[in-house]
């Protein structure tokens, strides 16, 4: 008997021996598969704001309804901010919990079982509640006065306390929540870029930050020009940055790409290393004698680097932009290389008052921007599930058809 039970122990241990090698393989081919299919597929996302009057009315404790929503519409990707200045809609130590009737973590767990991919929208220097508080934080104008418009008000790219609260805050979302892309927002200079159509003159364009703290900085930085005479150091801000565009674009392209740069070191410290979509404005070199730089702070070099995926704003009704001129900017923002993927963001009708684009118009457009991408991300939610017209039945055909590589 004892030795009928010794051949037994070493027959289970020989099958372990076996079986673990073979499942090990099998977890392995199963992940690769799920890896490749995941590459081959778009990514077609929308955006959806949960603190919205729109979103509460509609979708207050269903979280499951929204997860059908999205499946039924096509999406494998969707974008939702997880706090609103210094409210967030998950349990944290940073702020007191802003109570909304929708279970942010129960709904990041059903877009996981669903296949939904979640990117979790990061505000970074819009940042109204910031402001109300620390009202000497905000960003000026090359005019020195702030602006009123409430989306166009930014804290100072060039204050590095809070750049370090708003990394705090997105180290602590990735360790809550845990995304499976962290898509940053408002990663730039201010400029208030939806208001001029490409064909304005530049010297008409509002940006910034001209509060002390930037001017500071650019002042003190390698990149500000040296041995200036006496009467261009103290000349007005305008004419400074009419003679010496190139410094200040490499300086505000420094100061972005630096905080970019310190936060996926952040992430990769607290075993977060969590991809980032970048959203970028739509303009290319070209536009406004190179404001993408001097205004913005934002190029492909700069920040593609640091990007899974680019994402410039192409609301092409608001900028005026034709075909031609969509399909150069996305040839801007693409890389050759593809070391980073391109992700746009698109309207499904209309942004702020604008007409509605005809279909044939967005037909065009989103098939182009899809022959060149990797992906879109539409703006949002709410317009497409109002949207009650023929046309949205084939806009989403559009869509789909542009599903897989």
């Amino acid at each position: 008997m004892k030795s009928l039970s010794s051949l037994s122990f070493f027959v289970n241990f020989a099958m372990k021996k076996l079986l673990l090698p073979l499942l090990l393989i099998f977890l392995t081919s199963c992940s690769l598969e799920k890896e490749e299919k995941m590459q081959k597929e778009r990514l077609i996302g929308v955006k959806v704001y949960p603190h919205s009057a729109w979103f509460l009315e509609n979708f207050a404790h269903r979280e499951e309804a929204l997860i059908s929503e999205l499946k039924t519409r096509g999406f494998n990707l969707v974008s939702m901010p997880l706090w609103n200045g210094r409210s967030c809609w998950y349990d944290t130590e940073l702020f007191p919990k802003s109570q909304i009737p929708f279970e942010i973590l129960k709904f990041r767990r059903l877009c996981r079982e669903e296949d939904i991919a979640f990117a979790a929208i990061a505000p970074i220097f819009f940042d109204l509640e910031t402001l109300a508080l620390h009202p000497g934080k905000e960003a000026l104008y090359q005019n020195l006065r702030r602006e009123s418009a409430s989306w166009q008000r930014f804290v100072s790219p060039c204050d590095t306390a809070y750049q370090r609260h708003k990394i705090d805050l997105i180290i602590d979302m990735a360790k809550n929540v845990n995304p499976d892309f962290i898509s940053l927002d408002f990663i730039r200079f201010p400029v208030i870029w939806e208001n001029y159509p490409l064909h304005t003159h530049t010297d008409s364009i509002l940006f910034g930050a001209w509060d002390s703290r930037c001017w500071n900085a650019f002042h003190a930085s390698p990149f500000y020009p040296k041995n200036l005479p006496a009467e261009e150091n103290g000349a007005p801000i305008k004419q400074l940055i009419k003679r010496h565009r190139p410094q200040l674009a490499a300086w505000k392209k420094a100061v972005i790409s630096q905080f970019v740069k310190d936060l996926k070191n952040e992430l990769e410290n607290n075993h977060s290393s969590i991809p980032l979509i970048i959203h970028t404005l739509p303009w290319q070199e070209s536009d406004f004698e190179g404001a993408i730089g001097w205004m913005a702070g934002q190029s492909p070099e700069s920040l593609g680097p640091e990007a899974a995926y680019l994402s410039p704003m192409l609301y092409w009704g608001l900028t005026g932009q034709n075909a031609t001129q969509i399909s150069s900017s996305l040839n801007f923002w693409r890389d050759p290389e593809k070391s980073f993927a391109i992700l746009p963001s698109i309207p499904w009708s209309v942004v702020i008052n604008e007409s509605p684009p005809p279909l044939a118009e967005w037909s065009e457009t989103v098939n182009l921007i899809l022959e060149k991408s990797d992906g879109v991300v539409l703006f949002h939610l709410e317009k497409i599930l109002q949207d009650s017209s023929i046309d949205s039945h084939k806009k989403q055909q559009i869509l789909n058809a542009g599903k897989r590589f």
